[in-house]
């Protein structure tokens, strides 16, 4: 087995206490990965089914391709199985209990959900996806990030809620909102939090996107539904509500060189605000020009983010490599290896009031 030869411990095992070895169901079905210096565990799963991957950072370091390995070969696992990292060991993180009662599988069911995915808070991978980008040209893959956070002092998470987090859509699922103020006192100050991914090329980790980063990838990657973006500074900030989202990456060639095109185009409200600016006839105004303008100025500075993060990571997260194959092969070869020192980029981004 492959994984036997890497020193891997497999550590699949019931979340809940009180079920049998082995009698995982549900949601909640997870294979946990961790790397052990000298010794590993392994048996057999053949008839379960599974339902996410959650690698430890032991893992960073390794092929990854080589650690799913076993998954590729299975008959018995689809290809639709999920995959994400996260910090620590696995096996840790998920034994903890989290604030007002939920497990750390709930919480994760909720941060990997399909709303977390509409709101450009999180963007979910299969183990297809994995295999597929790490052997294209870019040969780089991002997948979420879980980690332990640190709840505020009211006490409940929360999930795509209003600001969204550093003007980046930040998510939280330690806690369900509401709940009392008694019940927030007893709750623990922690969180688990999937605001972040991490990205891997040539199948060991490369670096954490942080959640600015993040964000701006999955408005060009993700079918987002709606979004929040913070924008301003001081007394002039507020929180603009995104919908019709459209973005994508191209590539172009001018006068023989290559060119990145950013495009993004959403319609937009504010959907917070501070004391600094109130619409007219409440949310549904007509927006200001300079407040669509100082939004697209934010939207289009986490997309240079996102750029210069992945050329410093020397991570093709974007796919330009792929991109430059597919529509340009003659000039691959010319710039395919230093192709981030060697690229214009624009970056488009349109916003248009919903009042």
């Amino acid at each position: 087995c492959a994984l036997a030869r890497n020193y891997v411990e497999f550590c699949v095992f019931a979340v809940f206490r009180g079920l049998g070895h082995g009698k995982l169901r549900g949601k909640h079905n997870l294979v946990l990965l961790d790397i052990q210096r000298n010794a590993y565990y392994y048996r057999s799963f053949a008839q379960i089914d599974y339902k996410l991957i959650l690698l430890g950072e032991s893992c960073f370091q390794r092929d990854i391709t080589t650690l799913l390995d076993y998954f590729y070969r299975n008959e018995y696992t689809g290809l639709t199985l999920n995959v994400a990292a996260c910090e620590g060991k696995a096996s840790e993180l998920i034994a903890q209990q989290f604030p007002c009662g939920n497990s750390a599988t709930d919480v994760i069911d909720k941060l990997l959900s399909s709303e977390a995915q509409a709101s450009a808070n999180v963007a979910t991978v299969t183990i297809k996806d994995v295999g597929e980008k790490l052997f294209s040209k870019s040969a780089s893959v991002h997948m979420p990030y879980l980690e332990n956070g640190v709840l505020e002092e009211n006490g409940g998470g929360s999930e795509g809620g209003g600001s969204g987090g550093e003007q980046g859509g930040g998510q939280s699922g330690g806690g369900s909102g509401g709940g009392g103020g008694a019940q927030s006192q007893q709750c623990e100050e922690s969180e688990l939090t999937c605001n972040k991914c991490a990205v891997f090329a040539g199948g060991t980790c490369k670096g954490i996107l942080d959640d600015r980063q993040t964000f701006a990838l999955n408005l060009i990657f993700n079918d987002v539904k709606h979004a929040f973006v913070e924008s301003g500074e001081g007394e002039e900030m507020r929180v603009l509500g995104l919908r019709n989202c459209k973005g994508e990456v191209g590539l172009k060639m001018e006068n023989g060189a290559p060119v990145l095109q950013f495009k993004f185009k959403a319609t937009a409200k504010v959907q917070d605000e501070s004391k600094g600016y109130t619409p007219q006839k409440g949310q549904q105004a007509r927006l200001d020009k300079e407040v669509l303008k100082e939004g697209e100025k934010t939207i289009g500075g986490m997309f240079e983010d996102l750029f210069n993060s992945s050329r410093t990571l020397g991570c093709d997260v974007i796919g330009l490599r792929t991109m430059l194959y597919k529509k340009f092969y003659n000039e691959y070869e010319r710039f395919a290896e230093n192709i981030y020192d060697n690229i214009s980029v624009s970056y488009n981004v349109s916003l248009k009031s919903s009042g």
